[in-house]
């Protein structure tokens, strides 16, 4: 991963615009050359895993929305990663871009509780796939 990402961050100018050209979505491509010196910038202090899972304490947050209309889309953790990253210099990474990340990555966890997934969330199976650093038994 950090091949990518050293590549991202030497992205020539010419590079840049030939991809411009073609996306027509510069403040993207901006972006992640952005994102890319923040994230080589972050690793030089902490790895990424511990920063992103410092935001619920090193442990998956488990919910128990009974109704969609409950998950929210942002959260006060989402928030703090979101303010957290920005000081980093990252861009584009609002409170609710951040909870959608949290979601996708396994750091929060909004299935319904009738979901059949919902048990398995709970279940020790599942807690021997979390990090190390979030192993509470």
């Amino acid at each position: 991963m950090d091949t990518e990402i050293v590549c991202i961050v030497h992205f020539t100018q010419k590079i840049r615009l030939c991809m411009i050209i073609s996306i027509q979505y510069c403040h993207d491509i901006e972006a992640a050359v952005t994102n890319a010196r923040a994230f080589l910038r972050l690793r030089q202090h902490t790895t990424f895993s511990q920063f992103l899972w410092s935001f619920v304490d090193g442990q998956p947050q488990i919910s128990q929305w009974q109704d969609m209309r409950q998950v929210p889309t942002a959260t006060e953790a989402s928030r703090a990663m979101s303010q957290a990253l920005k000081q980093q210099g990252f861009v584009f990474a609002g409170p609710v871009i951040c909870y959608a990340f949290m979601q996708s990555a396994g750091l929060v966890w909004d299935h319904l509780a009738d979901c059949p997934r919902w048990s398995w969330c709970r279940s020790v199976d599942y807690r021997k796939l979390w990090p190390d650093s979030a192993r509470r038994e």
